[in-house]
C-alpha cells in the first residue's frame, strides 16, 4: 500500500472516531440529566411517602372541610419503602454515611445532593461544610472521586483492593 493511502485512511478513521466520541458525549450528558431528574423524583416521592405515613389518620378519613362529592384516596396503600431506605445512617459516622449515600446512587452527586439524600434517608443536621470534610477524607483514603463538575462518586475498587479514578 502507498503511504499516502495509509495516512488518508488513518486520518479518516481518527475523524470518524472523534465524531463518534462527540456524539457519545452528547448522549451521555442527556443520560446524566435524566438520571438527575429521576433521582430528584425518587427523593420527592420518598418525602411524599414519609409525609403520607405521618398523616395516615387524616388521609384515611375525609376531612370535614372537603367539598361534597370529593373522593379521597390513601396514597400510601401498598407502598413499601425499599430495604436501602431502612439503613440507619445516624448509627454511622458522618464519613461512612456520606460514602453509603454515594454507593447507593448510580450517578455522581454534588454536596447538596448528598445532603438531600442523607436527609431523605433519615440523617438530618449535617452541614455542607461537614459533608465537604467527609468528602475530602474519602478522597484521601481513595474511597471517593471528584469529577470536573464538582460532583462526587464512590471510587471503583478492583478485586485486588485498589481504587480507580476513571470516569
Amino acid at each position: 500500500m502507498d503511504i499516502d493511502i495509509l495516512r488518508s485512511l488513518i486520518e479518516d478513521t481518527e475523524q470518524s472516531m472523534a465524531d463518534a466520541q462527540l456524539e457519545l458525549d452528547a448522549h451521555m450528558a442527556g443520560v446524566e440529566e435524566y438520571r438527575q431528574i429521576i433521582s430528584d423524583l425518587k427523593d420527592e416521592l420518598h418525602g411524599l411517602r414519609l409525609a403520607a405515613a405521618r398523616h395516615q389518620v387524616s388521609m384515611d378519613a375525609p376531612a370535614a372541610e372537603e367539598a361534597e362529592g370529593a373522593k379521597l384516596f390513601s396514597i400510601n396503600a401498598g407502598v413499601e419503602i425499599p430495604a436501602s431506605k431502612a439503613v440507619n445512617l445516624d448509627a454511622m459516622n458522618r464519613t461512612d454515611a456520606v460514602f453509603y449515600v454515594m454507593t447507593v446512587e448510580d450517578r455522581p452527586l454534588d454536596r447538596q445532593g448528598i445532603q438531600t439524600r442523607m436527609h431523605t434517608l433519615g440523617r438530618v443536621g449535617d452541614t455542607l461544610d461537614q459533608i465537604s470534610l467527609s468528602l475530602t477524607n474519602l478522597k484521601r483514603s481513595g474511597r471517593a472521586v471528584r469529577s470536573a463538575d464538582s460532583r462526587w462518586r464512590a471510587a471503583i475498587t478492583s478485586s485486588s483492593g485498589t481504587s480507580s479514578g476513571a470516569h
